[in-house]
């Protein structure tokens, strides 16, 4: 795995110097007559409508972007070595969607850090709606380390490994870090192992291995598995492509996932492997793993919920808790 380093700050990505001068030059110039006074007036309106567009194009990418590494080292800092907590919210579609349980988990829950699982904003997914996403989740994001998972809405842009990672300040979407006794694996959605976007329906085998993204090739993430597993860790994978839809996770597969990528997670200490794609919530077991669908930021939800995790040394506790506080799922992982 690429080892994640913290981004120094860039200049925006435009200037409105020339806008500005512009403007100037037609409210400054002389009214010679009322056509040409007409005229200008049109004019200085047409250049304040362009000059607007071209401080909306100021904001992309943010600075500094959305990046959660800088506030984890402040949390590590400050890690006893023994518990941490983390939320889980998934599904929220447009920036707004969610922000009243944004509010509710700063007020109510002590986290460490939060993930979103994917699709945090609505299709089309032109810039304009990571802007809203910052206007409405940007305070959040600014105050909690906020670890993204890409999904399909997000991967819908122009350019898949550009937009995402750069509103993050992430270099890829794909990616993993280690917390405690825990390591936390994060899957694309296009191109991973259980997607059908880029494999035309097909899986991805040993032989046919996707290297789009680094945890996405099979080995690769079988040695980042193997890795936490060997020194005795947690494993969490976030993955916005369900595994399993509800069932006794035997027979009704949400993607028919391959035994190959499930038998990595039964062998290697994977403990919950959240999902996302649809709204609703499910959990499922098999084979000693816990397939937790989470998905309930979306504006349908009534009430909305999200994921709540504590580890404690060996012991994992998750909550499904809705925004009235109400523990409507429980489990104790050792």
């Amino acid at each position: 795995m690429k080892k994640l380093n913290i981004p120094k700050r860039t200049r925006f990505a435009k200037s409105k110097t020339s806008c500005l001068k512009r403007l100037g030059i037609i409210l400054l110039s002389p009214f010679r007559n009322s056509e040409v006074r007409q005229y200008k007036i049109a004019m200085w309106f047409l250049m304040v409508f362009i000059c607007s567009h071209d401080a909306r194009a100021d904001y992309w990418p943010p600075q500094p972007p959305y990046d959660p590494r800088p506030l984890m080292l402040e949390v590590k800092k400050k890690y006893n070595g023994e518990n941490f907590s983390f939320a889980v919210i998934g599904e929220v579609k447009t920036g707004c969607d969610g922000n009243d349980l944004l509010h509710f988990v700063d007020r109510a829950l002590t986290v460490d850090f939060t993930v979103t699982m994917g699709d945090m904003v609505g299709y089309p997914p032109k810039w304009e709606n990571y802007r809203g996403l910052a206007e409405c989740a940007g305070w959040y994001m600014r105050k909690h380390p906020t670890w993204p998972t890409i999904g399909d809405q997000e991967g819908k842009m122009e350019s898949i490994n550009s937009d995402f990672p750069r509103f993050y300040g992430l270099p890829n979407d794909s990616y993993s870090f280690d917390m405690g006794p825990a390591r936390f694996v994060f899957l694309s959605y296009f191109g991973s192992p259980i997607s059908k976007g880029n494999q035309n329906g097909k899986y991805p085998t040993k032989k046919t291995p996707v290297t789009n993204f680094d945890t996405n090739d099979i080995k690769t993430l079988e040695v980042t598995l193997k890795e936490a597993s060997d020194r005795g860790m947690h494993v969490f994978v976030f993955s916005h492509a369900q595994y399993y839809s509800q069932g006794d996770g035997t027979k009704k597969y949400a993607n028919n996932p391959p035994e190959e990528i499930v038998d990595l997670y039964r062998d290697n200490n994977v403990r919950i492997v959240f999902q996302a794609d649809n709204p609703g919530y499910s959990k499922i077991k098999k084979d000693g793993v816990y397939y937790i669908r989470n998905s309930g930021a979306y504006g349908n939800q009534n009430p909305r919920f999200l994921g709540y995790v504590e580890v404690d040394g060996a012991r994992i506790v998750y909550k499904a808790i809705d925004m009235t506080g109400v523990v409507f799922d429980r489990e104790i992982i050792r």
